[in-house]
C-alpha cells in the first residue's frame, strides 16, 4: 500500500510540478554525468600513468626510490605514488632486496667495482644501509678477483707506460673503482 502511494506521489509531482521536477531531473543527472566523466578521465590517467612505469621498469629493474622520483617529475600527488608504489610491490615489479642482486651482477659482469663503489652506488639509488648490508652478508663478493680482472682489461692500456708509472695508474684505477 505504501509503495503504491510513493509511486502515485512521484508520479502526481512530475505531472503537477512539470518542469521543475524536470529541471532537479536534469541538474541531478548531470552532476551524476560530470561525476562520473571526472572520475573516468582520472582512471584513465592513472592507467596511462601505471604503463608509462611498467614501461620504465621492462627496460631494467628499477629502486622504489627511482619509481618515486620518476612519479614526481610527473609531478602525482603522494595519494596516487603510494597506491601506485604499492600495487607494484603487490605485484612484485618493485623489489629492492631483487634489485641488489640484479645490480651486484650487472657491476660483477660489465664493469668490476669494489664493495665501497657498489655500496655507494645503491645508496645513490636509495637503498636503505640495512638492505644493503643484509645483501652483502648473504652474498659476499670476492673482492680480489674482481680487480683481477678489472686490471687484466686494463693492461692493455697500459702496455707502453713505464713501469714506475704503470703502478702509480694501476693503483689509482683500482681505487677509483672502490677497491
Amino acid at each position: 500500500w505504501k509503495q503504491k502511494e510513493v509511486q502515485n506521489t512521484t508520479l502526481a509531482l512530475a505531472v503537477v510540478g512539470g518542469g521543475a521536477w524536470t529541471a532537479m531531473a536534469n541538474t541531478l543527472f548531470s552532476t551524476f554525468a560530470n561525476t562520473l566523466a571526472a572520475r573516468l578521465l582520472k582512471m584513465g590517467e592513472y592507467a596511462l600513468l601505471y604503463n608509462k612505469v611498467l614501461s620504465l621498469i621492462s627496460r631494467r629493474p628499477r629502486t622504489e626510490k627511482e619509481v618515486i622520483d620518476y612519479l614526481h617529475k610527473h609531478e602525482e600527488g603522494e595519494t596516487l605514488v603510494s597506491s601506485m608504489i604499492s600495487r607494484l610491490k603487490e605485484r612484485k615489479f618493485l623489489d629492492d632486496k631483487a634489485f641488489i642482486t640484479w645490480y651486484i651482477d650487472q657491476r660483477n659482469t660489465f664493469r668490476p667495482k669494489g664493495k665501497t663503489a657498489l655500496v655507494a652506488e645503491l645508496r645513490q639509488k636509495g637503498i636503505s644501509n640495512d638492505l644493503i648490508a643484509a645483501s652483502f652478508i648473504e652474498e659476499p663478493i670476492d673482492e680480489m678477483s674482481l680487480a683481477k680482472v678489472a686490471v687484466t682489461k686494463k693492461l692493455r692500456q697500459f702496455a707502453r707506460v713505464p713501469e714506475d708509472k704503470r703502478k702509480e695508474k694501476i693503483i689509482g684505477f683500482l681505487s677509483r673503482r672502490g677497491f
